[in-house]
């Protein structure tokens, strides 16, 4: 006769027939959750070490974007120092073209009013009048050239501010100083 033993023998693990570790049933749970908890901070710590060198990764990314950027800053900055500079100077160009253009039409006025025995060194724009220095052969082509000067439809006062006779080597001649007041 053959007899089954219908209860089989308790099967031992590898590692348990191996090692002959006695646990006292009272250290198992604490253990467990040691081990538990050994086993979550190793996942954790491999989670945040990815992470991290993650975020390094993009930092490094980021820095190099970074000071490419600040060149090209650098050039956009330059070139609006740049614009501005000359919009500046455009401005003061058509400022002084402006005001050229209108001190052209007096200077016509007060070339075309001079006597032919008057003859001009210098013409300077001060204090809203001309100064008009000069030369003349007499004294009475400076009073000539006052009189022509003088008109008050255009609100033109010329004043003599000197008058020198000049005796060099040649015939003596005068030299002359004109203020022109134009009213504007």
């Amino acid at each position: 006769m053959i007899r089954f033993n219908y209860l089989a023998p308790p099967r031992r693990f590898r590692f348990a027939a191996t090692t002959r570790l006695a646990i006292d049933n009272r250290v198992r749970g604490p253990l467990a959750a040691l081990m538990g908890t050994v086993v979550l901070t190793a996942a954790l710590s491999a989670v945040q070490l990815e992470r991290l060198h993650a975020a390094r990764s993009a930092y490094e990314r980021a820095a190099i974007s970074f000071t490419a950027g600040e060149a090209g800053l650098r050039g956009v900055t330059a070139l609006r120092e740049e614009v501005i500079r000359r919009t500046q100077l455009d401005s003061s160009a058509t400022a002084v073209r402006q005001a050229s253009l209108s001190h052209a039409d007096e200077l016509i006025w007060i070339g075309n009013r001079l006597p032919a025995r008057t003859w001009l060194r210098t013409l300077r724009y001060e204090n809203s009048g001309y100064l008009l220095e000069g030369i003349s052969d007499r004294a009475a082509d400076v009073g000539e050239a006052m009189n022509a000067l003088h008109n008050r439809d255009r609100g033109t006062v010329p004043q003599l501010v000197s008058l020198q006779t000049d005796a060099g080597d040649g015939p003596a001649r005068v030299r002359y100083t004109l203020r022109v007041d134009v009213r504007r």
